[in-house]
């Protein structure tokens, strides 16, 4: 055995320990699934880190404070990407997930993005191109959430969704599409909203679905330099937009096939399929994790039940 081969798997046999993430112990492997079990899923639940899947690359994710976002930046960051991630407001938070990323070995920086600030958005890829390198992964997920009635519902309201959701995607696309190189990724996180617009939620709905046609048009655009595109379609999650609906509806989770509410690590196990080299012949699809939720669509009337319809 060579001496660069020696060392090369010393480095994965270290790679192999034991870590506790969010409460949940996980293995992680070489390859394949370990089995971990969740005190909210009625079963053993499979959940894959494969250090080094990622190694090398450089993660650019939107609104990676909080939520789903936050889930996805840090499994990037154990998946072994360097990671930026922007908030708007919690900064404290933003901070703190740096902190814990650099703990277990990982490597992210956070910075301020307001995606209606077009301007700080092309700032924001240039910060992470001189610290880093050339963006590899790009997830488009900081978003704003404000449902209402079509016809108490202002036209400056309409706008700023599509603004944040709609024009923020096509801009950070454009920032990143300069010097992003064959084997890129770009992720857009979208919404059961956008497959299948929800009652009182006309302009989320709405902005979502554009950007499904966005993330099928950029697709064709950019599949020859090596660069797939691709949506997420969370359905109820115990994060954002989800914890509005569940307040409403906190027994939802009955009537989702797999018995339980979507978490973050859920989407982000996605995100980090579609990032790595083994999503290279996935692009154009939007891939909806719901644990079977829009199979049978219930829980649809806690949309009416928030305006008291």
């Amino acid at each position: 055995m060579t001496l660069e081969k020696k060392e090369i798997k010393e480095s994965l046999n270290k790679k192999k320990e034991k870590k506790v993430i969010g409460g949940v112990t996980v293995k992680e492997a070489e390859q394949g699934a370990t089995l971990v079990k969740s005190k909210i899923a009625p079963e053993t639940v499979e959940v894959a880190y494969i250090k080094g899947r990622l190694l090398g690359k450089v993660a650019l994710v939107t609104g990676g404070s909080i939520g789903i976002g936050n889930g996805i930046a840090r499994r990037f960051a154990h998946e072994g990407a360097r990671v930026c991630f922007t908030y708007n407001t919690n900064k404290d938070e933003a901070k703190k997930t740096v902190n814990e990323i650099e703990e277990f070995g990982g490597e992210a920086m956070c910075t301020q993005c307001d995606l209606r600030d077009s301007e700080r958005i092309f700032k924001v890829v240039e910060e992470t191109e001189a610290s880093y390198g050339s963006v590899d992964i790009l997830v488009n997920n900081a978003g704003i959430f404000e449902p209402g009635l079509v016809v108490d519902l202002p036209l400056e309201k309409w706008r700023d969704m599509f603004k944040v959701h709609v024009e923020g995607t096509f801009l950070c696309c454009k920032a990143v599409l300069k010097n992003m190189k064959p084997g890129g990724r770009i992720i857009n996180l979208v919404s059961m909203s956008g497959v299948a617009g929800d009652p009182t939620n006309s302009s989320y709905s709405s902005a979502k679905a554009a950007v499904i046609a966005f993330t099928q048009a950029l697709a064709g655009e950019v599949g020859y330099r090596g660069i797939t595109v691709n949506a997420i379609a969370p359905g109820i999650t115990n994060v954002g937009m989800g914890k509005l609906v569940l307040t409403v509806m906190p027994e939802l989770y009955k009537s989702v096939p797999v018995k339980r509410i979507g978490e973050a690590k859920d989407i982000a196990a996605v995100a980090a399929f579609l990032a790595s080299p083994e999503a290279s012949y996935i692009t154009g699809q939007t891939i909806i994790v719901d644990g079977g939720w829009s199979l049978i669509r219930t829980g649809v009337d806690a949309f009416y039940k928030l305006f008291g319809l």
